[in-house]
């Protein structure tokens, strides 16, 4: 569109022209604001995504790519919501592997910790949680399962790691961890989830039966 001139007069009445070139400016100016706020929103979602792969990696276990003790901790939390809210139990299943600790080689270790953490992590169900907290010590949160069938649980695992302790590259003739798991069906619990997974540090500590109810 061509500038448009307009006639106006300044103080001494001579006559000025100006050009009127609102039109152009204004489109020019839209096509500015919508660029920007296009630009806006792609940052925004960059931004989340970023976010998210951060959360990611801060709830993950570099060696066997399962959850860490804060991936760990936010599965307890979640459990124990759907506890209060639904009714659903869950359980808390803490392994300890001294035989790993026993590997002198550092790149054993490592490839043990990761076949034991993926055969614990084959041996659950798509809803639960499997996870290394810390050196040879793993968990496992257990979603919606009443205290009876946890034990078919700690039984299909026990067999697992006996079949395949070869394949871990550990000395001997099986992985016998020191098992025991926590059981919550009571909505009355006002435990948090780091004071669920220290209860079973606990229960570890003192030698007790390899699953109680809290």
């Amino acid at each position: 569109m061509d500038d448009r001139l307009i006639d106006v007069r300044d103080e001494a009445g001579r006559g000025v022209l100006l050009t009127d070139s609102s039109d152009i400016s204004g489109s020019d100016a839209m096509a500015s604001t919508e660029d920007t706020a296009r630009r806006i929103v792609d940052l925004e979602a960059e931004n989340a995504e970023l976010r998210l792969q951060l959360a990611v990696l801060a709830s993950t276990d570099a060696a066997t790519g399962l959850a860490n003790r804060v991936g760990l901790l936010d599965s307890i939390e979640m459990a124990t919501y759907r506890l209060a809210r639904m009714q659903e139990p869950f359980a808390v299943v803490l392994m300890t592997f001294p035989q790993l600790e026993a590997i002198g080689d550092e790149d054993d270790y490592l490839e043990a910790i990761r076949d034991v953490g993926a055969l614990l992590a084959a041996g659950v169900r798509s809803v639960d949680k499997v996870g290394r907290e810390t050196g040879s010590t793993f968990v496992s949160v257990l979603a919606n399962i009443p205290e009876d069938h946890v034990e078919i649980v700690l039984q299909r695992t026990r067999a697992s790691l006996f079949a395949v302790s070869a394949a871990a590259s550990l000395p001997g003739a099986s992985i016998d961890p020191h098992v025991v798991a926590v059981s919550l069906a009571t909505t009355a619990t006002e435990l948090t989830a780091s004071e669920i997974l220290d209860r079973c540090h606990q229960f570890v500590d003192d030698g007790g039966s390899e699953i109680r109810s809290i």
